[in-house]
C-alpha cells in the first residue's frame, strides 16, 4: 500500500500519526541532515505498521518533507 508522508523533522518526540486512510504524519527527534530524517522516517513507518524495516520503501521525496513511500507486505514465513 502507498501512503502520502509529512515529516517534521527535529522535533521533541518521535511519533506516526494516520489522519486519514493513505496520509501519514511523522515527526522524530532526527534532524535533517545527511538523510537522517528520512531514514528515522523509514523506520517509525515500519514501527507503526509492525513490518520489517526492508519492508518499507521511499518512492518519492527523499529530500523533502513531502514523501510518498509503499509498504509491502512481508513474505510469510
Amino acid at each position: 500500500m502507498k501512503y502520502v508522508v509529512h515529516v517534521s523533522p527535529g522535533r521533541g518526540r518521535d511519533h506516526v500519526e494516520e489522519p486519514e486512510p493513505g496520509i501519514l504524519n511523522v515527526t522524530c527527534k532526527a534532524k535533517p541532515s545527511a538523510g537522517a530524517a528520512t531514514e528515522a522516517t523509514l523506520k517509525l513507518i515500519a514501527k507503526h505498521f509492525r513490518v520489517p524495516a526492508s519492508s518499507v520503501r521511499l518512492i518519492i521525496g527523499k529530500t523533502s518533507r513531502e514523501k510518498l513511500v509503499e509498504i509491502a507486505k512481508p513474505a510469510p514465513r
